[in-house]
């Protein structure tokens, strides 16, 4: 039945009644929403399948009408609309492209797709989302979303979803095989978002924002600081970033920018009343524990020697309730980098005994502190 309708003139009158309701919907008295669903059904019908009416379809609906159903306040026309997308892109990858060159309408319609995938009701978004992100043109994505730092951000996540944070992970079974462990597409993806790292850290404030005050430049440097750090827990995601030339030092050098001197209070940076909530909780762990990953290998430690690192660290075995466990990463990659390289060793066999440092915490838990 889908190739005898297709090889009708059905589609094109079709999709020329979805441009006209989808132009009406916009109205507040529009009450034809079950004829447009079901339209939109039938388009869908048609295509899942069936290659070639794919093919009829895919000019008569993109840009305006998938750009128009994308938009749309009924879910069920943004749902069934993102399905159409989806099997379109399914059927002919290449079509990924026209998401990031056309600068007017693809990148809309990529912004858009991304945005929904926050939607909860929605499932489709989701699902075409897992696939983006599994391409080998996750960089020229990226790219293509310059003007939308927000829609940036879900792409990262979306990515950081299909990743685990422990040594032993694999890539999430959601997504395609093209995305496997080891894949060229994989270490690609990787090296262009440890370069990224480079950049989006920067942005990263001195102090914690409140929600109101966080910014997509900041929710950005958080997203690739969490991917960077879940990346390295992987042994085949440590040797890829072995091969980029600033991961390191930017992973460390947004870490000393973030870690109070000896002396200052832990709860500089997250404050106690904040807690989880707040946006950065969890961040100086998740730069502490891409270090002590990172240093099980004896090119970083040689960087850490080199870069005076392990002073950063010794500053990171703390009690922070706004960074669980960073204490023990921050021992943990003292002890990555001390394993076999007397450069590390001769840092800490020059330690002298000077006091107490920060104490404010354990004052609170009604405790004191003698050093004698």
């Amino acid at each position: 039945h889908q190739s005898i309708i297709g090889e009708s003139d059905l589609l094109p009158y079709l999709t020329q009644l979805l441009g006209i309701l989808l132009a009406a919907s916009s109205r507040e008295s529009f009450s034809l929403w079950p004829l447009l669903r079901v339209s939109l059904q039938l388009c869908g019908n048609l295509a899942v399948g069936c290659p070639d009416n794919v093919n009829i379809l895919w000019p008569l609906l993109y840009p305006s009408t998938m750009v128009a159903g994308t938009s749309s306040s009924d879910t069920t026309t943004v749902n069934i609309t993102v399905m159409i997308v989806d099997t379109c892109l399914t059927v002919d990858p290449s079509r990924r492209s026209y998401l990031y060159t056309d600068v007017t309408n693809g990148r809309r319609l990529l912004a858009q797709l991304l945005l929904l995938t926050k939607c909860d009701d929605l499932e489709w978004p989701l699902l075409l989302g897992e696939r983006l992100v599994s391409g080998s043109d996750f960089p020229a994505l990226f790219e293509g979303l310059q003007d939308n730092v927000d829609a940036r951000v879900v792409l990262v996540d979306l990515l950081n979803a299909t990743l685990s944070d422990n040594t032993d992970a694999t890539v999430s079974p959601s997504t395609t095989a093209s995305f496997q462990s080891g894949n060229a597409v994989f270490a690609e993806t990787a090296l262009f978002l440890a370069a990224q790292c480079a950049v989006w850290a920067q942005k990263l404030p001195f102090s914690a924002p409140s929600k109101s005050q966080l910014s997509a430049d900041i929710s950005l440097g958080l997203s690739v600081v969490q991917y960077i750090s879940y990346l390295s827990s992987r042994e085949d995601g440590r040797h890829i970033l072995m091969k980029s030339p600033t991961v390191f030092t930017t992973v460390l050098g947004t870490l000393r920018r973030l870690t109070p001197p000896v002396g200052e209070a832990s709860e500089t940076f997250v404050s106690e009343e904040e807690g989880k909530s707040n946006p950065c909780h969890g961040l100086k762990r998740d730069l502490v524990r891409c270090l002590a990953n990172l240093l099980s290998l004896e090119l970083f430690k040689d960087q850490l020697c080199a870069e005076e690192g392990m002073v950063v660290l010794l500053n990171n075995c703390r009690v922070d309730h706004c960074n669980p466990y960073v204490g023990q990463w921050a021992i943990l990659a003292i002890h990555n980098a001390c394993e076999g390289h007397r450069g590390n060793q001769a840092v800490i066999g020059a330690l002298k005994k000077q006091g107490s440092a920060d104490v404010s915490l354990l004052r609170k838990m009604g405790m004191d502190v003698d050093v004698s």
